[in-house]
């Protein structure tokens, strides 16, 4: 809302939602006369607004009842040839400026290629079974070394 003091008429411009409900007191920053400034209306508590009742169409009324009675009096009672009823309204259609553009596509990379197995992997397994076989080879020198061994070797049948 646009105010203006009235010793100094500084103008000043007060926001709407400063003075909604009721009357406040402002000072002039100027001279500093204070003034009131009037109470504005709360929109949220303001009157809906209603829509004119639409009169009823007589001759449709008329009609009807017609067809009504001329039915229980057992005549054949013909409508009016002259009415039409209301063409369907057609939707409206935005043009073709108002309508935004879709965002571009967004593509999902493709996950990374799975690696090959690797030499490292072969020459582990390699190891291991070289192990194994060592240990079962020289089983009886390693139960003599170290008898705990000898459980083992027995519950793996081998004696």
């Amino acid at each position: 809302m646009h105010l203006t003091c009235p010793q100094c008429h500084t103008e000043y411009d007060v926001p709407d939602a400063a003075l909604i409900g009721r009357a406040r007191t402002l000072r002039c920053a100027d001279c500093g006369t204070k003034f009131t400034a009037p109470a504005l209306p709360d929109p949220a508590l303001a009157a809906p607004e209603v829509p004119p009742e639409i009169p009823p169409h007589g001759d449709i009324g008329d009609e009807v009842m017609i067809q009504e009675e001329a039915a229980e009096a057992g005549i054949a009672a013909e409508p009016d040839a002259s009415f039409e009823p209301a063409a369907e309204p057609q939707p409206e259609t935005l043009p073709p400026a108002a309508v935004p553009p879709l965002p571009a596509a967004r593509t999902i990379p493709a996950p990374p290629p799975a690696p090959k197995p690797s030499r490292a992997i072969g020459v582990s397994i390699l190891v291991v079974l070289l192990l194994i076989g060592i240990i079962l080879a020289e089983h009886r020198a390693i139960g003599q070394a170290w008898p705990p061994s000898l459980r083992l070797f027995n519950a793996l049948g081998l004696h």
